[in-house]
């Protein structure tokens, strides 16, 4: 069986989904994922073009579940934000991710509950409020909804919290909402964390400050969506006449994470946003500190300025960093050649990866993957 993944697009989930199909083709050597330009990870136009016995992929067009329609092939959507009756769709439940977030703030005996979204009218959260809701309700609480395609309105909401200093329970629909909220209010309010209980979802490594823990998080175990895509779709291309499915996994836990206790420094805006391009674009080659900077409105010698005085490492470290930590991520739990690991991870050449992996790790790749 000839696979196709269509996962470039969403940056964000690729990885532990990804991670979470290899999981299942370690033991499924019959399927062979298709390579373009030595990554795994394609584009839209790129999977359909290989002429794939079957697709996963990230469908956000309507016009993508038409294609694969037409095509007639097995084919499995992650984490669609509609509901396709032609194509099988395995996703996280958000209503129990809601549930999950009600339960853990009932459990701390807050004074005030309010879910926050910047997604207005989208599956997830829409749905997470609803779990959030109907828990309160159970409960006899009425939480407070905030959903708009703007923070400002959040933000207003929670100065008012601030200066009632009651100790207010908050749900983000996901840690980008949380993380922004938190550079929106913290300037001002440096006592925000004694008032304030933030909860966001998805449980994104990056959503740490330099090791420092920001806010707690519900993993919606996206490893496990990738796993249940790629078994599902070897079932329907085995069986040919499986019935579109869809399937959503429950979320994995919720990680407690808590503050240390020196309050982290205000960051200047362009190393905030710097840390965020630096995880959602390292798989890219063009992403260099020039490119960076550039991004971020700010010359490379003025942003490492400020990376230093937060203590973080130089620009080309940091991007190094990422596209190491990916690579070593990727060697230990995919099935995944070397080079194509090279080609996922950001580099256009495999020598240029084998000599930077050699030098941050002290081992070649090649000896790092078969070390215990």
């Amino acid at each position: 069986m000839k696979l196709a993944l269509a996962l470039r697009r969403s940056t964000a989930l690729r990885f532990p989904v990804e991670l979470g199909i290899h999981d299942y083709l370690r033991d499924h050597s019959e399927i062979d994922v298709v390579s373009v330009n030595g990554t795994s990870s394609l584009s839209w136009k790129d999977a359909l073009s290989c002429d794939p016995d079957a697709l996963i992929g990230f469908l956000h067009q309507p016009e993508h579940v038409q294609q694969l329609t037409n095509m007639n092939i097995p084919s499995v959507c992650i984490n669609s934000i509609f509901d396709h009756q032609h194509v099988s769709c395995v996703r996280s439940d958000a209503y129990a991710v809601g549930v999950m977030a009600a339960n853990h703030f009932l459990n701390l005996q807050c004074e005030d509950y309010t879910f926050i979204s910047d997604v207005p009218n989208h599956h997830y959260s829409e749905r997470r409020q609803a779990g959030f809701n109907d828990t309160l309700k159970t409960h006899g609480i009425r939480a407070n909804c905030i959903s708009s395609n703007s923070l400002d309105p959040a933000v207003l909401w929670l100065k008012k919290k601030l200066a009632d200093k009651t100790r207010s329970a908050v749900f983000c629909v996901n840690d980008l909402t949380a993380r922004a909220l938190l550079n929106l209010l913290e300037p001002r309010h440096p006592d925000l964390e004694d008032h304030l209980i933030l909860l966001g979802v998805d449980n994104d490594p990056f959503y740490y400050d330099n090791g420092a823990v920001i806010f707690s998080s519900i993993d919606v175990n996206h490893r496990q969506v990738g796993y249940q895509a790629a078994q599902l779709v070897h079932q329907q291309y085995r069986e040919k006449t499986s019935p579109p499915r869809c399937i959503e996994i429950p979320p994995l836990q919720l990680v407690n994470r808590y503050r240390q206790a020196q309050r982290l420094q205000s960051r200047h805006p362009a190393v905030s946003q710097a840390l965020q391009i630096i995880a959602s674009e390292y798989a890219s080659p063009d992403l260099t500190p020039e490119t960076l900077a550039a991004k971020c409105a700010i010359s490379v010698r003025s942003l490492n300025r400020s990376l230093k005085t937060h203590d973080y490492p130089p620009l080309s470290r940091c991007i190094l960093n990422a596209r190491m930590r990916a690579a070593k991520e990727l060697i230990e739990r995919s099935n995944l050649t070397l080079e194509q690991v090279a080609f996922t991870v950001g580099y256009r050449e495999y020598t240029t990866f084998f000599r930077a992996f050699k030098k941050h790790e002290g081992l070649a790749p090649s000896s790092y993957h078969e070390s215990p």
